[in-house]
């Protein structure tokens, strides 16, 4: 697997595996970087058979990354992530629902950007306002605005240095019913305002527009 890695891919390759079974292909990758000084990340998705991905595949990975036997350990970052439907009633959209759509919307948009450690986070009322993540180095930072009222707030935030380094770049997300991606608001050099994948949009807006109605 390391040699058909090594052939196929680059080092800033990101390898798909849809049947990891024990774990190979994220072994081999990680072994290939430390051999070459890649960066490639992997994604391996399992059914979970048998309990597989828990009992086996991400415990190996670990052991990868920690070293195991008269192995080195390999320094990188595994995050294990489980997918399963979210109850809802057509004719009720309740907030417990929506809450937990945008909290997976918004893992999604981590997996996306590769940051994952939360740093700062506005809450009110018991609701998000806005949240900003970065990746293990802390060289890239991800801004997820909930309510576009926290816009002012949220630049305010990023432009603390001890929050996110100047020569940083940011990547920002803001759910939004409206059109307007408020790409004019975020001027500095190394922000990016990044649309919303198109099938989170299409989500958000259709459970949030039956809310609106419901309350018209």
């Amino acid at each position: 697997m390391r040699d058909i890695l090594k052939i196929t891919s680059k080092p800033n390759s990101k390898i798909l595996d849809f049947f990891a079974g024990s774990g190979t292909t994220g072994h081999a990758v990680l072994e290939l970087n430390a051999a070459d000084g890649g960066q490639r990340q992997f994604i391996l998705c399992t059914n979970n058979e048998n309990g597989i991905a828990e009992n086996v595949t991400h415990p190996r990975i670990k052991k990868v990354i920690e070293g195991y036997g008269d192995k080195e350990p390999i320094p990188a970052e595994v995050r294990y992530f489980r997918t399963e439907f979210v109850d809802k009633d057509e004719d009720d959209i309740t907030d417990a629902v929506r809450h937990e759509l945008v909290e997976r919307a918004t893992d999604m948009l981590k997996i996306r950007e590769n940051t994952f450690t939360l740093i700062e986070q506005k809450m009110k009322r018991g609701k998000r306002q806005f949240e900003i993540y970065t990746n293990v180095a802390q060289t890239k930072y991800t801004a997820v605005i909930y309510d576009t009222a926290a816009i002012e707030s949220t630049k305010a935030k990023l432009r603390e240095p001890a929050t996110v380094p100047p020569e940083c770049g940011v990547s920002i997300y803001i759910f939004t019913l409206g059109e307007d991606r408020y790409e004019s608001d975020f001027d500095e050099p190394n922000w990016r305002v990044e649309p919303l994948p198109e099938r989170i949009l299409q989500v958000y807006k259709r459970l949030f527009a039956k809310r609106k109605k419901k309350n018209s």
